[in-house]
């Protein structure tokens, strides 16, 4: 039923062994909207209180069927980044993201897939640094039990998954807030540029179990902060 508005809530409490960070209250939300027959929105958050750590993250995702064969997603995001290095500049001691990605899945024929897309990212408050980073990915099934996967995007460590919101259209990923600090040259934050390459193939081996192998190629210009970064 493509009417049907979907909805998850969590809350939980973190503790942290840090001094920097102390206990803290969270909620995760998630919102599946569908306007027609092919269009969908979806708005998703992570909110807490209680220390400087604590998430702050609000994204609102447009899900688009054009056609049988292509489905364009367009992400527009927003968070708050907790810095553990101080900004001397007198009121811009606090720091912001911004991003926008957009992706289109095209089904090119039965058992191949491949995906376009760009990221936006720009820091707010205390530095105005941006990125781009073009993602293009591409998937083979070479029978019903081997499939080749390929990809070029936005590269770096993600955040580790917290919990993931199962939608009829795809799953929302509710990640762990970092804890890092960002990265800083000559008192300025320096936005992520980091780019990864992966090749990998999955083997299904019988009804309960398969294997995927993965080799990955990662080049790193400035170091900081990914809001939105996920793997194809």
């Amino acid at each position: 039923n493509r009417g049907r508005v979907q909805g998850v809530v969590e809350t939980y409490a973190a503790t942290s062994a840090s001094p920097q960070a102390s206990s803290s209250t969270c909620v995760n939300f998630a919102l599946s909207v569908p306007a027609t027959s092919t269009v969908d929105f979806i708005f998703a958050g992570q909110a807490g209180a209680g220390n400087r750590f604590a998430p702050q993250r609000f994204e609102a995702t447009t899900r688009v069927r054009l056609n049988e064969l292509h489905k364009l997603n367009i992400t527009l995001g927003g968070a708050r980044i907790t810095t553990l290095l101080p900004v001397k500049e007198s009121g811009k001691s606090t720091l912001g993201q911004f991003s926008v990605r957009a992706v289109d899945e095209w089904i090119v024929r039965d058992g191949i897939v491949v995906v376009l897309g760009l990221d936006y990212s720009r820091f707010l408050g205390a530095s105005k640094a941006s990125a781009v980073s073009p993602r293009l990915g591409f998937r083979y099934d070479v029978n019903a039990r081997t499939r080749v996967k390929a990809a070029y995007a936005p590269g770096g460590s993600e955040s580790m998954v917290q919990s993931v919101a199962e939608f009829e259209d795809g799953p929302v990923l509710f990640r762990q807030p970092g804890t890092g600090a960002v990265a800083f040259v000559d008192g300025k934050a320096i936005m992520e540029k980091s780019r990864r390459f992966e090749f990998g193939v999955e083997r299904v081996l019988d009804e309960s179990s398969n294997v995927e192998a993965t080799a990955f190629f990662d080049t790193t210009s400035g170091r900081g902060v990914g809001l939105m970064n996920a793997p194809l």
